[in-house]
Formats: C-alpha cells, structure tokens, sequence
C-alpha cells in the first residue's frame, strides 16, 4: 500500500514541478548563486572540484527522473516508518482470560 501511495505522490509531485518549472530552475540557479558567493566570499575562489559537485547537484535537480526517483524513495522510507508506529501504536492486543 505504501508503494502505491508513493508512486502516486511522486507523479503528482513530477506534474507539479513539470508546471513549474521555470520557477524551479530559477530557485534553483539562485541558490546555487548563492552557495558560490559564499564559497568566494570564504575562500576567494571556488575549485575545480566544488564546481564540478555543483553542477552535478544542479543536473539531479533539474532532471524530472532523477526527482521522481527521489520522491519515490523518501515517501517510501517516510511512508513504512510511519506504518510501522502506527502498526506498533494500533496492535490490538491477545485478551486475557479475565478479559474475556
């Protein structure tokens, strides 16, 4: 049930970040401008090596698939945690004789 419920979660989130996404993909330029600055004003300048980290996060973030992916397995973790309280809070438990 949860994987049910994950796929469809993931596809809604897919559709509305598909309709936004020239929204998105500025948030997420911005952030990134972001984190440069930040990486400059500490270390004058960013590496090689920062840089090539960046513009894989960006390319994850940017691509649909990798989002669904994501999305799908976050809910799904979410999804069997919160099962499993729930399941654990909710278990009924074997009467004994008094009780019954």
């Amino acid at each position: 049930m949860v994987l049910v419920w994950a796929l469809i979660a993931a596809t809604a989130i897919s559709v509305i970040i598909k309709t936004n996404e020239k929204a998105l993909n500025d948030i997420i330029d911005k952030s990134i401008k972001i984190q440069v600055d930040k990486i400059n004003d500490k270390s004058g300048q960013i590496s090689a090596k920062q840089k090539k980290t960046m513009d894989q996060m960006v390319a994850i973030q940017k691509n649909p698939i990798s989002l669904f992916v994501i999305n799908v397995v976050l809910i799904l973790v979410m999804g069997t945690l919160y099962n499993l309280v729930a399941s654990g809070i909710l278990k009924s438990r074997k009467p004994t004789v008094a009780e019954s």
